[in-house]
């Protein structure tokens, strides 16, 4: 005996063969994909079987460490055309920041996740020194300081705990650390302990040409690409690290205060330059203010992009150990 919903389907594709379409023509494509659309619901059954995390099917977009362009994927499946790019287009919904140790070259096989991490935090508390990684104790990397009670007596860690240290502490989290962490890199003066800016962000589409003499500016519009019942905002996360590109990071926020306008307004044409750092090619964020998002978008993304950009993070802080993340921004 057939569900309705399976009735529906046959019924579906019933018509489909009686009124063949050629899928090679743009109305061809999107009438195929509007038939593989009607059960939305066979794709929760997949999703359990796979034990999909919904939130590793946001896209990911990093500039390249190999050539000059930029690299968007979800999950490990690269996305064109943006990946590969040369240059994407996007507005800031929300910044926040994060530490993270990951294992260096000579055990990173054996770690498919950061050995101590922040998850997402607040910009505000690195730079007040109140921040703290969870650290997975193990047999390749020492944990950072000495481990106390309330008592203040010292406590031995076992394997494979997780423990709370504090990153104002940490030796990991000083300049030339990376020389003694990493045996491949015997003269860095960088810190072990990476930090980092993740930027919620949305693509955009341009349009006509604003009228602004003293600058070359257009008008964009929100770009559904992305968008889905998971991701209703169609967002991007654009991660990139902070010790090398804190200054072009810097920049984006100053060209909204000097413009007295807020962040969420402005559109950004990023791109990647390689820097060669010793024996390493290094990603630097280059950017350029192309113009601003129209006013109807614009109340979207003030809205309900960032309450779900809000959202989003919350619940990704906790998952990582975090017990919450304010409003702020990590400019």
């Amino acid at each position: 005996m057939t569900t309705p919903e399976q009735e529906n389907m046959m019924a579906l594709l019933a018509a489909a063969q009686n009124q063949p379409t050629d899928i090679t023509t743009t109305d061809g494509m999107e009438s195929m994909l509007a038939l593989y659309h009607q059960d939305a619901k066979d794709n929760a059954d997949a999703e359990e079987l796979a034990d999909v995390d919904i939130n590793k099917l946001i896209p990911t977009l990093k500039m390249d460490s190999d050539h000059p362009c930029m690299s968007m994927v979800i999950g490990e499946e690269p996305i064109r055309p943006y990946h590969g790019s040369k240059q994407v287009f996007l507005v800031i919904v929300k910044g926040i920041a994060q530490r993270a140790l990951w294992a260096h070259d000579g055990i990173k096989d054996d770690y498919k996740r950061p050995i101590c991490t922040t998850g997402w935090i607040n910009t505000s508390d690195i730079k007040r020194g109140q921040a703290n990684g969870m650290f997975l104790i193990n047999e390749d990397v020492p944990y950072p300081h000495v481990l106390t009670d309330e008592d203040g007596e010292e406590v031995t860690p076992q394997l494979g705990d997780t423990c709370q240290f504090q990153c104002s502490k940490c030796t990991y989290d000083r300049f030339g650390a990376m020389a003694d962490y990493d045996p491949k890199r015997p003269e860095s003066r960088a810190k072990a302990c990476g930090e980092y800016r993740d930027f919620i962000a949305v693509l955009v589409e341009r349009g006509p040409r604003l009228p602004n003499e003293d600058e070359d500016m257009y008008a964009f519009k929100l770009s559904d690409r992305f968008v889905s019942s998971y991701n209703p905002c169609g967002a991007v996360l654009f991660r990139l690290s902070y010790g090398t590109n804190a200054k072009a990071i810097q920049r984006m926020a100053q060209q909204a205060a000097i413009r007295e306008v807020s962040m969420n307004a402005l559109v950004f044409k990023v791109s990647n330059k390689l820097e060669q750092v010793g024996s390493f090619s290094v990603p630097q964020l280059q950017h350029e203010l192309a113009g601003l998002i129209v006013p109807q978008d614009y109340a979207k993304i003030r809205g309900e992009f960032r309450a779900w950009a809000d959202n989003f993070v919350k619940e990704n802080a906790t998952a990582q150990g975090v017990d919450s993340v304010g409003g702020g921004d990590a400019f």
